[in-house]
């Protein structure tokens, strides 16, 4: 038989719980930032990091150039797939030395900061959705592919604008980076400079 004071007990554990789920659910959907512990991330700290020889794929698509470099084995040489606005045909070509400076710098994420979220919601304002490029990298680990959309910051040849799980970071990303991933098989293919 089932008291009222029964009801009353378990019923704070569920608000327990519930209250629980509700911050948890924040927080995936990055409706509230981590603050790693009560400590934010000092400048320097990587906030994306995987080890070069361990990628297995990585994907950019702008508005004007849509690039896949994929390799079917950890260590090996990957093959660039460059499709780009108003070309007809995809091009396809080996990674050369260029590609891997590029991969060398993608694969670390060097914060300078991180912006605040009324400060990230104006710079997203100022700088609209289509001109920013979709990042994706996938290793040869179980975990998913870190997706990011990414933004060379005008005027600071050292900076990109990072943005994912919710935040918004300034990161230590040198502005050749987008040129030579603009240029596709033209500049980052084996042979080429």
């Amino acid at each position: 038989m089932l008291r009222s004071t029964d009801n009353f007990r378990s019923r704070p554990l569920s608000l327990w719980k519930w209250g629980i789920g509700v911050i948890l659910l924040a927080l995936a959907a990055g409706w509230m930032p981590l603050d790693c512990g009560g400590q934010t991330l000092k400048p320097g700290t990587e906030v994306f990091a995987v080890e070069p020889s361990r990628v297995m794929e990585l994907t950019y698509r702008s508005s004007t150039l849509q690039l896949i470099a994929h390799r079917w084995e950890a260590g090996g040489r990957f093959t660039l797939i460059c499709l780009k606005k108003g070309q007809a045909r995809p091009l396809i070509c080996p990674a050369g030395a260029n590609f891997d400076q590029v991969l060398r710098q993608l694969t670390s994420l060097r914060l300078r900061r991180t912006l605040p979220a009324k400060e990230a919601e104006d710079y997203w304002r100022k700088n609209p959705r289509p001109d920013w490029a979709e990042m994706g990298i996938r290793d040869n680990s179980q975990l998913e592919p870190f997706t990011a959309l990414i933004k060379p910051v005008e005027g600071s040849p050292q900076e990109a604008v990072v943005r994912f799980g919710g935040a918004t970071y300034i990161v230590e990303l040198d502005a050749k980076v987008f040129q030579l991933l603009a240029g596709g098989c033209k500049t980052l293919g084996a042979g080429e400079k």
